[in-house]
């Protein structure tokens, strides 16, 4: 008898020292922890399509950006990103204006380069989840209010 309880007593202590080496788990936007999957990272291409959002007076508020209106301000109404496999971005704004980028991806991390607040080569880091058919960007380091404005938030499939 005792040597079945030791038999399993040293199965339990392997089993317990073979844990898992990856990354620790963090936090996601509702506050449960998501694993981090040691995959190999996806890149533009999981965040490829054609997506939809309604930009509001109050995200640009949130987001203190100009809530003049064009041609200082962003036109509230229905945006239109489009990410292309290659990491190339279009904003198309409801006045039909637009603007491009680029997405570089590395896990769940995005890196958005491109025409910002006046900077041409401004970047933006966005942490992205996908939930359903739904594509959430959430921001990190955004220094531009407008940018931020526009990316922010719950994009549905277009």
């Amino acid at each position: 008898m005792s040597r079945i309880v030791l038999i399993v007593l040293v199965a339990a202590m392997v089993v317990a020292g073979c844990g898992d080496d990856s990354a620790p788990q963090e936090p996601s936007a509702a506050g449960n922890a998501t694993a981090t999957s040691t995959a190999a990272a996806p890149d533009a291409a999981a965040l490829a399509g054609t997506w939809l959002r309604t930009l509001t007076r109050k995200d640009l508020k949130a987001a203190n950006a100009s809530l003049d209106g064009p041609p200082e301000g962003l036109p509230v109404g229905r945006l239109k990103l489009i990410i292309e496999p290659d990491g190339a971005v279009f904003a198309v704004f409801p006045d039909g204006g637009d603007e491009e980028a680029a997405f570089e991806a590395t896990g769940d991390r995005v890196k958005v380069t491109g025409n910002a607040c006046g900077d041409p080569a401004a970047s933006a880091t966005y942490r992205w989840e996908r939930s359903g058919e739904s594509l959430t960007l959430i921001p990190i380091d955004n220094d531009c209010p407008e940018r931020q404005a526009v990316l922010d938030g719950t994009w549905r499939p277009g």
